[in-house]
């Protein structure tokens, strides 16, 4: 990463000192100089962020810099009579992606916090655009509603991950809560015009909206356990903690394979407590129930398929890391205590 950075913080001086000389050449100096501000801004973002990385290795501070510089860049755009000013909503959506991605480093409430902020920004920007633009400016208002609806549920997403209120109901069903924000944003955008052109089908508008609401409520309070398949994900995480355990015997570490994994990746405590009770029988009840608790009393956290994929995937990372540490642990004590009593 660092020789990138470097090969970087020569490259863009040289692309820009020939995207001025281009600029400026005779045979595209009236077509391309409005645009000369907004490249130079651009590149000389890249350049920073580029030069921050390579010195204080922070990947975040990088990509804030990147992305406010190339959202000043697009707001320094020439206008183009297109009929909207589609500069200060571009400027938006580039922040709003930036804010996203720099969350992801961070711990989790500062997350819910930025991912907020960054995807309420973003779809700010695009309720800014679709409002200028007179066929379809009356679906601009879902965007609106559903970027306050984000916004609202990532802050209380936040305050319930701070320990402010209890439970992990918005962290868990934030995915269909700003789905409902959606809907009643589209109801309340499309019925004005239902009522006026096809006034006989307002009622049915109206339940549609009640029942499919009701519906995903009911959803979000009954779903408590993921249904997605994230054990692709896990595998891949799992190979990069497996040296951890190279400790063990390439025959031992071969016989408890099967029942370390199926604990690491699938939470299954039964086949693992087995094997440890059978590999540490000769260390007495007691002892080996000692060095069992721990992964007798481990318990999955309760997810729902609502909460949003880049945390659970955070989590379930996390819980992952948690399984291997304990399985590294039980194993050592079985081992030290063998190697003593022999």
């Amino acid at each position: 990463m660092g020789r990138r950075a470097d090969v970087s913080l020569i490259f863009y001086p040289i692309i820009m000192i020939l995207v001025y000389v281009l600029f400026r050449h005779p045979l595209f100096r009236n077509y391309l100089m409005p645009y000369l501000p907004s490249v130079e801004i651009a590149f000389a973002s890249l350049f920073v962020s580029s030069l921050v990385k390579a010195t204080t290795k922070s990947g975040s501070l990088a990509t804030l810099i990147k992305g406010l510089g190339i959202a000043v860049a697009v707001y320094a755009l020439p206008l183009v009579n297109i009929g909207i000013d589609y500069r200060p909503p571009m400027a938006l959506v580039v922040i709003g992606v930036t804010l996203s991605a720099i969350s992801s480093d961070l711990p989790d409430t500062q997350a819910f916090t930025l991912r907020g902020v960054g995807i309420a920004v973003l779809l700010y920007g695009v309720y800014l655009v679709s409002s200028q633009l007179s066929k379809v400016g009356m679906l601009a208002k879902p965007f609106l509603y559903v970027s306050v609806g984000v916004l609202a549920s990532y802050i209380l997403a936040a305050f319930e991950s701070a320990g402010v209120l209890s439970g992990r109901f918005f962290i868990k069903n934030l995915n269909v809560i700003v789905v409902v924000f959606a809907f009643y944003g589209l109801y309340y955008a499309l019925r004005p015009y239902v009522q006026n052109s096809y006034p006989k089908l307002v009622f049915y508008f109206d339940w549609l909206i009640l029942a499919s609401t009701v519906l995903l409520a009911a959803l979000a309070v009954q779903n408590y356990l993921t249904s997605r398949n994230l054990e692709n994900y896990l595998v891949g995480e799992w190979k990069r903690h497996e040296f951890k355990l190279s400790f063990l015997g390439d025959t031992e570490l071969e016989r408890a394979k099967s029942s370390i994994e199926n604990f690491v990746l699938r939470a299954r405590k039964t086949p693992l407590v087995i094997y440890l009770i059978h590999y540490g029988r000769i260390l007495g009840e007691d002892r080996i129930k000692r060095i069992c608790e721990p992964i007798i009393e481990y318990s999955k956290p309760c997810l729902s398929s609502f909460t949003p994929g880049w945390y659970l995937k955070r989590v379930e990372r996390r819980e992952l890391e948690k399984r291997v540490n304990l399985v590294k642990r039980a194993l050592e004590e079985i081992e030290k205590a063998l190697e003593g009593g022999r």
